[in-house]
């Protein structure tokens, strides 16, 4: 994210946090989240684009712990994913390090996505054992918005979760193996 987007950004709670990464027992090193969630366009006929779509996680505090995808075309247009966007810039504005470019990709069409989550932080840290947030939003032009959270516990064995469709994001689970 450009520092001139940045600059006019209003100031956000939660702000001062360096690196995400929580105090207490790291995640074991095998540990990974395995992601997999659809996205299906609405029935309306016509012309449909793709949307921009943001997958991170963050702390329970609403802190960005790790960008896992941001797929979007236009940047100046990167700010309707609202959830991701105010997340993102309390990260950076708190002196947080930029990685989109390392997640960020141009838009996709509707279908079936697989991603995965290594247990770090933005910064490369394993996180700690605990409560942690999943987050999928989606925009598109002339589209419905949707946004898709859920809660993440992640320790030292294995667990399944399942989330709740919301408009065109549906069939949202995750698999934690360690």
């Amino acid at each position: 994210m450009e520092a001139a987007a940045r600059a006019g950004s209003r100031p956000m709670p939660n702000v001062g946090r360096k690196t995400p990464a929580a105090s207490g027992t790291p995640l074991p090193t095998s540990a990974q989240l395995n992601l997999s969630f659809s996205f299906q366009t609405a029935d309306g006929g016509g012309r449909v684009r793709n949307p921009y779509i943001c997958v991170w996680i963050e702390d329970t505090k609403g802190n960005m712990v790790q960008n896992l995808a941001i797929w979007y075309g236009q940047p100046r247009y990167i700010q309707h994913l609202d959830r991701w966007y105010n997340a993102e810039l309390n990260y950076l504005n708190g002196g947080g390090t930029d990685n989109t470019a390392a997640v960020s990709g141009g838009t996709r069409a509707a279908g079936q996505y697989q991603l995965k989550w290594d247990g770090t932080d933005v910064n490369g840290q394993r996180v700690a054992q605990g409560d942690y947030v999943l987050c999928i939003e989606a925009a598109r032009e002339h589209g419905p918005y949707s946004l898709v959270t859920g809660a993440l516990k992640v320790a030292d064995a294995k667990a399944s979760f399942t989330f709740p469709d919301n408009s065109e994001l549906v069939g949202v689970s995750a698999e934690y193996v360690v």
